[in-house]
């Protein structure tokens, strides 16, 4: 499954292929997807029936999609939508995401910047965050922005690589995280809103 960015439509590969199978129109911009798809099950048939799959749209919220017995029947249904809250705010444009199947949670790069969240899936709310900055600058003035994460459970860090970066890295996040108070103002100006309650809607 491939999100589109303004395209309004999703694609699905054969995987075994990588074949186009089927192109269906929706109604949502992409920008994140990821799922607990764990290639180590040994019962993959009975375990796609139950995975947990996530996307986000560019916006504050995290959504949890329903997937159909077949594809071919149309593409995936928002089931859930929640939050992604940062110190108590919303959180906006969080982009390319991987699972972690070691925590359990989401790393998430927030767009067009050089942070990455770690976003609990059940509640929404950002556990860490990473300021990348210094890996950015290393690379050459010719490059894009930061835009690749991977979990690997068989890697100690997390890989890591942008647009047009010549060099994949392998960082580990789990001693780097920034603390709350150090969060600069900025951060909170550029990609977060104000959180409000439902009933404040």
């Amino acid at each position: 499954m491939v999100l589109t960015y303004k395209d309004n439509v999703v694609l699905f590969y054969d995987y075994k292929t990588f074949q186009l199978t089927y192109v269906h129109q929706w109604r949502y911009v992409g920008f994140g997807l990821t799922s607990n798809y764990n290639h180590d099950t040994n019962n993959l048939e009975e375990f796609v029936k139950h995975q947990e799959v996530w996307m986000t749209t560019g916006g504050t919220h995290l959504l949890s999609l329903e997937l159909p017995p077949s594809f071919r029947f149309g593409p995936p249904m928002v089931k859930k939508a929640i939050p992604i809250t940062f110190n108590g705010l919303r959180l906006r444009y969080v982009n390319e995401m991987d699972y972690n199947h070691e925590t359990g949670t989401i790393y998430g790069n927030i767009w067009t910047s050089d942070f990455i969240v770690e976003v609990d899936p059940k509640t929404g709310i950002c556990l860490h965050l990473w300021d990348l900055t210094p890996l950015k600058l290393q690379q050459p003035d010719n490059v894009d922005v930061m835009n690749g994460i991977a979990c690997d459970s068989r890697s100690k860090g997390c890989l890591i690589t942008g647009k047009f970066w010549p060099n994949i890295y392998n960082v580990d996040l789990l001693i780097t995280a920034t603390s709350a108070r150090d969060v600069p103002s900025a951060f909170y100006h550029d990609y977060c809103t104000e959180f409000k309650a439902p009933s404040e809607q």
